[in-house]
């Protein structure tokens, strides 16, 4: 009689956790079709499902599984979420305690000073200063031969395939190459003179060039700094002036821009050079003298968090130099980025990308792709790291003035061009969400496009 008691009671408990794995479902499924009501019905009441693509994938990280989609199959353009995908092959290729170094040599045969350069998109002028300002200290306060400079590391192709002519002017979109230094802009000041006169303009770069100042001084300030169509060296200065003016324009040959800076420090820092500068391979039998050396990993979350354009196609031809043994470059970039997501067992048929920074409109990627990549990408051995390269809200960088009364965790990686804006990333709440929303074809200011994106993330961190 007692053993049929524990029997019944032991039904019953198997029975009531059924009951209750089925109750758990059916309000899973209740809270996911409500997101899924909440979420058609924002994007169906937003201007721009009327006349733009709104493409949105949607996916548990853990399970993997899909919680909401829209369009997420078609090929849009990721613009600089791309940034988001190309990072971690970056990570991974060069490894998570890689060290962007630049080195300087004193040959063992000569008195020739070799400077093999590491491609850095974060080496600054004061760097180099900090290099060659401690060799007095070593016994070197001449340089009685050549400075030799190795730029063999990347390949001299400075502009990504499909990036606009227009935006040459763009400060955002720098060349890039061996010779990256002090981000490869430079400082254009302008001060007002006497109303009616043209005004003051100062540039800070070590070599002179041609200003064609056509501005005035006046009572409104439209300004306008932009390289010259005639001579891409030489500046037009245009439009009206009133108040003390500062903006950055690209360096057109940042060879030029990197040796000219090289011998002013050279100079400054008091070190004897007569000789001239050559450009070579760093020989085998070189002595070590000094070196500059930045973390990959802190470089990684700069680019994320501030969309760094330059800072992307830099590390990506890296990657790719590392990958092949051989010099970097973007297509290299590419063999390793194949190689990386095939191993986390992601299809790549139907990607078209051209650039590691998403600059280019040649680039086109699936939500639904992105989405599966993220979850991937989260559950590999660079997650922490990765994860945390990525934008927040209210920290510094593309998200600090967005998502500003969320009470959940987002990191997330943002993108905007022309008629294109997009957001990818992660969503903690008491579950970890992949998302991804692409929007394209829209005419004006991208507010819009982002003001939707913050109620998409909203609801679904409620």
């Amino acid at each position: 009689m007692l053993k049929l008691f524990w029997q019944k009671i032991k039904i019953n408990k198997i029975l009531l956790t059924i009951f209750l794995w089925f109750a758990v479902l059916n309000n899973n499924a209740f809270a996911q079709e409500n997101l899924v009501n909440s979420l058609d019905k924002v994007i169906n009441n937003s201007v721009l499902s009327q006349k733009s693509i709104i493409a949105v994938s949607i996916r548990d990280v853990n399970s993997e599984n899909i919680i909401y989609e829209r369009n997420s199959r078609l090929l849009l353009h990721p613009a600089s979420t791309l940034k988001a995908f190309t990072t971690p092959v970056v990570l991974n290729t060069l490894g998570k305690d890689y060290k962007i170094a630049t080195n300087l040599y004193k040959s063992s045969n000569n008195d020739n000073l070799y400077l093999k350069l590491s491609a850095d998109p974060f080496l600054t002028s004061n760097d180099l200063s900090d290099m060659f300002k401690t060799l007095k200290n070593k016994g070197i306060d001449r340089i009685k031969g050549s400075m030799i400079i190795d730029d063999s590391v990347i390949d001299n192709k400075e502009w990504g395939k499909g990036w606009m002519w227009d935006d040459n002017n763009d400060e955002s979109m720098p060349k890039f190459s061996s010779y990256n230094l002090n981000h490869n802009l430079f400082k254009v000041k302008i001060l007002p003179a006497q109303k009616g006169f043209p005004p003051q303009v100062m540039v800070d770069l070590p070599y002179q060039i041609n200003i064609i100042n056509n501005a005035i001084t006046s009572t409104k300030n439209n300004i306008i700094v932009e390289k010259s169509t005639q001579n891409s060296e030489a500046l037009d200065i245009l439009g009206e002036i009133k108040t003390p003016t500062e903006t950055y324009i690209p360096v057109e040959n940042t060879k030029k821009y990197f040796i000219e800076n090289l011998k002013q420090i050279i100079k400054a820092n008091n070190i004897e050079f007569n000789g001239d500068v050559q450009i070579e391979k760093t020989p085998q039998d070189v002595i070590l003298i000094n070196s500059i050396e930045h973390n990959l990993s802190d470089e990684v979350a700069s680019i994320n968090h501030k969309s760094d354009n330059m800072g992307a196609e830099t590390l990506f031809k890296l990657a790719g130099g590392e990958f092949t043994h051989s010099q970097g470059s973007t297509m290299n970039g590419f063999k390793a980025f194949n190689s990386f997501y095939s191993n986390l067992g992601m299809n790549l048929n139907d990607l078209k990308l051209v650039d590691a920074s998403g600059v280019s409109h040649y680039n086109l990627m699936q939500s639904d792709w992105m989405s599966l990549a993220l979850c991937r990408l989260y559950k590999s051995n660079l997650s922490d790291i990765y994860v945390n390269s990525l934008a927040q809200p209210q920290q510094y960088g593309t998200l600090q003035a967005r998502l500003k009364t969320s009470t959940f965790k987002v990191f997330a990686k943002t993108g905007t061009l022309s008629g294109v804006s997009g957001i990818t990333g992660y969503l903690q709440t008491d579950k970890t969400y992949s998302f991804v929303i692409l929007i394209q074809n829209y005419s004006g200011q991208s507010k819009c496009a982002k003001d939707l994106e913050d109620k998409i993330i909203n609801l679904l961190g409620q």
